[in-house]
């Protein structure tokens, strides 16, 4: 099994920058499907790259597999991980490309199970 020590999860419109860093391919087998990745060395650290709605953004938000991204990242040994993802707001003074940390979060996709 390949390990990564840790995960960037990159959302719209950051998965496809986050590959352009040389790395290598990878898929890791779960019970929940495959989770594909971009193993890459940065800084001395193993990181797997993940597009959440994989390259070339062709998996809407209801078809992502989180469960086998997460099961995957576990089965890595993955012990830190960031994600990205792309939202609106409405607040005027926050132009497109602003960068907010998240401290509230509604999951209204209507799914059952939230965890592995």
């Amino acid at each position: 099994m390949v390990k990564a020590d840790a995960a960037l999860i990159g959302g719209t419109g950051i998965g496809e920058i986050l590959r352009a860093h040389p790395g290598r391919a990878v898929m890791v087998p779960t019970p929940f499907g495959p989770m594909r990745g971009w193993l890459q060395d940065r800084q001395g650290q193993r990181v797997i790259v993940v597009a959440r709605h994989a390259a070339g953004h062709k998996t809407p938000p209801h078809g992502i597999g989180y469960r086998a991204m997460a099961e995957g990242l576990r089965l890595m040994g993955v012990r830190r991980c960031l994600a990205t993802a792309a939202v609106g707001s409405l607040r005027v003074d926050w132009a497109p490309g602003t960068l907010a940390v998240v401290t509230d979060f509604i999951d209204a996709t209507g799914r059952q199970v939230t965890g592995v």
